[in-house]
């Protein structure tokens, strides 16, 4: 039954506590059936000018949240760095897009792998999460350097600016991508960045730029599809910078990516996530720690969640009001708004999909390895939350993923 079955009938108090739980799950257990909402005169299918991907123009269609004539300035002044503790060889950085302060977590590549490609870690969109979601794999990662950046309006405690949609406009998913880009285009392509030359003594050259590999999570399936879609690493015989390869963890189910979450779904929906009464009860009661840990240990966790994950997504600076605007933009099915088959069945990049031996969608997601030219099925122990979960079996299913030449290519 559809998510907004439960926000708008009157099934009773058991029904509502399981729709509210789900705008907790939805970014992991992505079903369409969980995509919430979004008002009609804002859905757009079109083409975004002033869209640049890394080498060339590219159309595509997204859905959009206009800016209104009223102009007010987003202050992000004095938001503090409330960021965790870092484990050593991991960094906190900042770079800017589109005038968003955003951070990202940065580790360097190990050594003897500093020649390996690099990772983009694309973290989920729910309440309380942010770019630490990838902190436990990016300590047993071994091989190239790893960026983990922030969505844009999440990250608030780690000095990311907010997203305010009354404020300023974002298409989706096009405006994460965008921002994944400008990281990808600044930071990742051309290490140590700056002048953009190698120096050895006093001879100087070019840096060689660098194609990456982007791994995302649960839900943000569409934007890494997308990415890559925009960015292949070669255009005819000329090699570029781009994607290289594709990892996709948990994702939504292959009938989730291709058929669209419908119009008059998005509308109840994101009315209700943007209810002053019920929207604002249903935030309220998810960003508890009695709620995060019970609905975890349900959804997400093959055993218990840790305490760990409990304190990280009900910090006060994570959870305040204006964080809240990027998780109504994702369950109000935004990023499903309309079908991605066609990038799917000409993704060039080599993909592997990751299941938890826990998650009972590994069947509906079959598909991927069928219809995509170059897709590998993996599952490994964990449910929901593989990167979080188990880590290191994951870093090992990465890690020989890069290093095998291809997997069958479908035509």
């Amino acid at each position: 039954m559809p998510m907004s079955h439960f926000f708008i009938s009157g099934f009773g108090g058991s029904a509502f506590v399981f729709a509210v739980a789900l705008l907790q799950f939805a970014p992991f257990i992505s079903s369409v059936d969980l995509n919430a909402a979004f008002t009609n005169p804002f859905l757009e299918r079109g083409r975004l000018v002033n869209s640049t991907p890394l080498r060339q123009k590219y159309s595509t269609r997204s859905s959009f949240f206009p800016t209104p004539t009223t102009k007010f300035a987003l202050d992000a002044q004095g938001i503090e760095d409330h960021s965790t503790s870092l484990p050593l060889a991991i960094e906190r950085k900042y770079y800017e897009h589109d005038g968003y302060k955003i951070s990202y977590l940065h580790k360097p590549a190990s050594p003897g792998h500093e020649s390996d490609p690099p990772l983009v870690l694309v973290h989920p969109v729910g309440i309380g999460i942010s770019s630490w979601f990838w902190t436990k794999f990016l300590e047993e990662w071994v091989g190239g350097e790893a960026y983990a950046p922030d969505m844009i309006g999440c990250g608030l405690e780690n000095g990311s600016f907010p997203w305010n949609p009354d404020t300023k406009g974002m298409s989706f998913p096009l405006g994460w991508v965008n921002a994944l880009e400008k990281l990808i285009q600044t930071e990742v392509a051309s290490p140590d960045s700056g002048n953009g030359w190698t120096r050895q003594g006093f001879l100087s050259w070019p840096k060689a730029p660098r194609s990456c590999v982007v791994v995302a999570q649960g839900g943000m399936t569409p934007v890494a599809v997308l990415l890559a879609a925009r960015n292949p690493c070669s255009t005819g015989n000329v090699q570029v910078v781009g994607v290289s390869h594709l990892v996709l963890t948990s994702p939504q189910t292959w009938e989730d990516m291709v058929v669209p979450v419908p119009q008059f779904e998005l509308a109840n929906n994101y009315d209700f996530l943007r209810s002053q009464v019920l929207g604002k009860l249903a935030f309220s009661l998810l960003e508890s720690r009695w709620a995060v840990r019970f609905f975890s240990d349900l959804f997400l966790f093959s055993g218990k969640c840790d305490e760990d994950w409990v304190d990280l997504t009900t910090r006060s600076e994570a959870t305040q009001p204006e964080a809240r605007q990027p998780i109504m933009a994702f369950n109000a099915g935004l990023l499903n708004h309309r079908s991605y088959e066609e990038e799917l069945r000409t993704l060039e990049q080599p993909t592997l999909v990751m299941s938890g031996l826990g998650d009972k969608r590994v069947e509906d997601r079959l598909q991927y390895r069928e219809e995509m030219r170059s897709c590998g099925l993996e599952s490994i122990r964990g449910t929901n939350v593989m990167p979080w979960e188990s880590p290191t079996e994951l870093c090992a299913a990465i890690s020989a993923f890069l290093k095998r030449e291809h997997y069958e290519v479908n035509f």
